[in-house]
Formats: C-alpha cells, structure tokens, sequence
C-alpha cells in the first residue's frame, strides 16, 4: 500500500469513528487545494477551500499574535456548524466539520490527527 492511500485511508477512518463529525479534509495551506475529503457533507470540499482563506488571513494576521506563538488551530461557528482546522504536518491543515456542540471526543480527535501529521510529513 502506497503513503498516499495508507493517508487516504487514516482520514477516511477518523471520519468513520467520530460520527458526529459531518466530514473530514485534508488541505494544502498554501493553495487551498483539497487533497482528500471523507464524510457524508457533499459541500465539504468546497467548504474547505473556503475555509483556507480563513487559515491564510490567521497566518497573515500574525504579528499582532506573536506573543501567543504560531498559529496551531482556528474554531469558526455558525450558526448551523463549527469549522476546526488544526495544522496538519508541513504545509497542510485538517479541517472537521461538525454541528455546533455536537459530543466530539477533540482530545481523542487530536490525538488521531497528530498520527496523520506524521503520515503527511513523511510523503
């Protein structure tokens, strides 16, 4: 099996065993391209090339933020979902679309996020 399907697969998993989540994405920051999208939201890769935007005007806004430190995670809510982004390996976010205050384990989320970091930086 290939990086790139093993990395396919591990989103495609982390889509399946957070059921409250409406769909997991993989997107390059610097382009915004959607390199692999899982779960049951038909919109989720347009959602997510959006959503860049928001990661890239963070990264842009930085200054005014250094003393916090680099940018690790963005939460956006609406008012019929929520947007998480989470750095991703280099170069790379996931984005998860889920209901607002919907029951998601995020430790255990970002605990399965950081193995598919890892996965991204060694393609």
């Amino acid at each position: 099996m290939s990086d790139a399907t093993a990395l396919r697969q591990a989103l495609d998993q982390l889509a399946l065993d957070f059921p409250d989540l409406k769909g997991c994405v993989l997107v390059e920051i610097s382009t915004g391209m959607v390199w692999h999208a899982s779960g049951g939201n038909d919109n989720i890769a347009i959602l997510s090339e959006a959503a860049s935007d928001y990661w890239r005007l963070c990264a842009r806004l930085e200054q005014p933020f250094a003393e916090l430190g680099a940018l690790q995670a963005c939460v956006f809510l609406h008012k019929h979902g929520r947007i998480t982004m989470l750095q991703c390996g280099h170069d790379m976010f996931l984005l998860s679309l889920s209901i607002h205050l919907a029951p998601v384990d995020w430790a255990a989320w970002q605990r399965r996020t950081q193995a598919i970091a890892q996965m991204v930086n060694e393609l």
